[in-house]
Order: structure tokens, then sequence, then C-alpha cells
């Protein structure tokens, strides 16, 4: 059976938020020779062009690091726009994301902090607060790697000498379809557009137009302020409730094409009451955990054949009171507390799953 899983996963977005006070706001320096910039001398920058994306990404987010600061990106494809704010501490100590997703996306507010060992997530819809409590995987939030993927894919030249305020402007004109085979420009064409950077390779101004998968997409990045020390903790933090802290590791096969066999494989358990959301189609339904889903203990969830309901079961249904599933899926699990503690959609191929061993969850990244 081919099964494709995907977790919707936080920490790749985040978004506006009031001015920090802690920021000093970004200020151009006045022309003057001692503020001449040689294009040569920026990280990654040659012959007049950007020759090494990573290297430019990389002394960005070094500097960054050393100063610690605020960006804004905002991104667009169609009707939909995406604006988030992400603050960073010195030398990546603490950062923080907020922001809001396109209208009609879930969730449509998004907000993380982390400090050096631990994510705080929280995410809000129009109805709902959701928390989550994971372990800080990666040294930079996921955010700033979409700078790289688009320095990669445009074909970016020095616009002229230097500004004489510090800066060089290159621009990308012409749409180029050229491509990183290896997958870091993350699908992206045609990308045209202008960049801002300074001596040390610290990126001001990042404005382009793109195509990703055919589709016309926008992407800003901008430079706000410097010199953040560390992110203070948000307001919602003492919010956050105590089973945040659960991890438990879940393992989620279609049995038959009728049965969706949730298995917990970790030591951490789900707790008594917690619920299961199920969509597939315009079918969408809830159940609850009568008990504890323990580590080594298996509960099936399933659309009763007789009124349509989802149920959930510690024995697997006999096959003529079920309603087959039809790919795609999306599964929620939380508890009642607000804590989401999976969000997955899932798929599989024309070949039915015969077995609950054929297939397995997807894992969180970001």
């Amino acid at each position: 059976m081919a099964l494709l899983a995907t977790v919707v996963v936080a920490g790749c977005l985040g978004g506006p938020a009031e001015s920090n006070p802690n920021v000093t706001p970004r200020e151009t320096p006045s022309p003057g020779e001692e503020n001449e910039v040689s294009a040569g001398t920026v990280p990654g920058v040659s012959n007049g062009t950007v020759a090494n994306a990573t290297a430019l990404a990389r002394a960005n987010e070094a500097w960054l690091a050393e100063s610690g600061g605020e960006v804004t990106i905002t991104q667009s494809a169609g009707e939909g726009q995406a604006q988030y704010r992400v603050r960073i501490g010195s030398s990546f100590s603490t950062y923080g994301l907020s922001g809001s997703l396109p209208e009609g996306a879930r969730p449509t507010s998004y907000e993380i902090w982390s400090n050096e060992s631990t994510r705080y997530i929280r995410l809000e819809t129009a109805d709902d607060v959701r928390y989550r409590v994971t372990e800080r995987e990666r040294t930079r939030p996921n955010s700033l790697a979409e700078v790289e993927r688009y320095l990669r894919a445009g074909a970016f030249t020095v616009a002229g000498a230097s500004t004489g305020n510090g800066t060089v402007v290159l621009t990308a004109e012409a749409p180029t379809t050229q491509g990183d085979e290896s997958g870091h420009s993350g699908g992206l064409s045609a990308v045209s557009g202008r960049l801002v950077v300074g001596a040390s390779g610290q990126i001001y101004e990042l404005n382009a137009s793109a195509k990703r998968d055919g589709q016309p997409i926008t992407y800003q990045y901008e430079l706000d302020g410097t010199g953040l020390d560390r992110v203070a903790r948000p307001a919602w933090f003492d919010e956050v409730p105590a089973s945040a802290t659960l991890h438990p590791d879940l393992e989620i096969n279609p049995v038959n094409g009728s049965v969706l066999a949730i298995r917990n494989v970790g030591e951490d358990p789900v707790p008594h009451r917690s619920t299961i959301a199920v969509s597939m189609d315009e079918v969408n339904g809830t159940a609850s955990f009568e008990t504890e889903l323990a580590g080594g203990d298996t509960r099936y969830a399933y659309f009763d054949a007789a009124d349509g309901t989802l149920q959930l079961s510690a024995g697997r249904p006999e096959s003529g009171v079920v309603d087959p599933l039809t790919s795609p899926v999306s599964v929620t699990i939380a508890t009642d507390d607000g804590v989401t503690l999976l969000s997955m959609g899932m798929g599989w191929g024309s070949e039915t799953a015969s077995s609950e061993g054929s297939s397995s969850g997807g894992t969180e990244t970001g």
C-alpha cells in the first residue's frame, strides 16, 4: 500500500506584533565614504552575483544571532496572505513568532515562544485555543530558512556601485527557471526581486515575486530593528496547561480502508476525556477517549454505518458496522483542556490497507 502522511506542524509561522521597546529601530546610515561597501566583501557575493546562497543566508543568521533583532515576513499566494514577526534574542537564546494565516486556514492565529530548550506554542481559531509544548530541536527558527530558498532560486546581480549608506543592492530582474536539484529552492522558479544587504551579510530587505509549483507567490523580508538580548515570555505563558508537556508517540494506520487503528507506542498517555476529530470530504466526526490511551494500547476509530457518527472503541469493529473511509483523511487528537497532541493528514493509494502494521503516522517536524 502506498501511504502518505503529513503532520500539520507548529514552528514555521508566526506573525505581526506590536513594536518592542527593547529593540533599536533600524536606521539607514547617512551617505559617506566611511559607509562605502564593496559587493565583493559581502559573504556569498562574488563576480557581481549571489554565487553562494548558503553562505549569505548563514552570514545573515550569524549577524542576527550576534545582535538580536526583529524581522517581519509577508507571504502571499492567490488571495491568501500570511504575515508574521520573528523576534530573535542574541545567540538565538530565545525567539518568538506571532502572526496569522490566510482567511479560511486553520489555525488563524499562531504564536511561538522558545527558550534554549523548549518551544511553547499557542494556536487560536475563531472558536478554540490550543497549546503545545515541544523540545526545541533547531538553533534557528524555520522561518529564516525561506530566505535561502529565494536567494538560491533567483539570479540576483549587483544593481550598481555601493549605495554609500552601508548597503549593496542586488536585483533579479529577469525571471529564471534555474533551480537546485537537491530541493533547497523549495520548488521556486521565475524569481524576480530586490535584495539589500550589508557588508557582514545582514539582509535589510528581500522582496521577491516567483512561482511555486507553477502558482504565483510573493515574499517580503524586512529587518525592523536590532539589539534584542532576550525575547520576554508572552502574556499567555502562564495559561499553558500542564498536559501540554505530554508527548504520546502515536501511530495511525488505516485498516481495510474503513477503520483507523490508533496505537500509542510511547510512554506518555493520551489522557481520559481527550477527543479525536476525523474529517474526510464533507464528513466530520468527533469522539472521546473514555479511558486513557496508555503506552502499548490501541483504539479504533470508525464511522458507524447506522448513523454516521464517529465511534472510538478498544476492540476492532466488525466490517458490517462501519462506513468506508475516503482518502485523504485528517486527524486531530486534543486534550479536554486545549492541548493538541496530534494533528495530521494522511492519504493512501488505490490499494487498501489490509493490516494494522502496514503503515504508520507521520512525525512532527519544524
